[in-house]
């Protein structure tokens, strides 16, 4: 006789991923840090549209996860590393909010994203 394993819907990739596009960031973080596995199926909702200002998010976590980043909004008091962020190939929009200081090239680099 076979033996019929029973799965956690919560242990399915698939349904946890439904559950992420309804939670807050605060709880998809939480959601992130229970395992390796919930961490693959919650970090792409953390990092879809991510909001760069002088607080949050680290550069660090920006970079570690910038293949999940769909939408980007600069925010004027963001640091300049900020600006020089590359590898973002599945960006599709990019906002600025606040005044930004232009330094020479700035656009260059911006084009650098796609």
């Amino acid at each position: 006789m076979a033996k019929i394993f029973r799965t956690h819907p919560l242990d399915l990739h698939e349904i946890r991923s439904r559950i992420a596009s309804s939670l807050d960031l605060e709880d998809l973080a939480s959601c992130a840090r229970v395992s390796q596995s919930w961490n693959d199926s919650f970090m792409p909702s953390l990092y879809k549209s991510v909001d760069l200002s002088e607080h949050v998010p680290s550069i660090e976590s920006v970079k570690r996860n910038k293949h999940h980043v769909r939408h980007l909004t600069i925010q004027g008091s963001a640091p300049e590393e900020f600006f020089h962020l590359q590898g973002l190939d599945r960006m599709t929009t990019v906002s600025f909010e606040g005044t930004l200081n232009f330094r020479s090239g700035y656009w260059n680099r911006l084009g650098s994203y796609k």
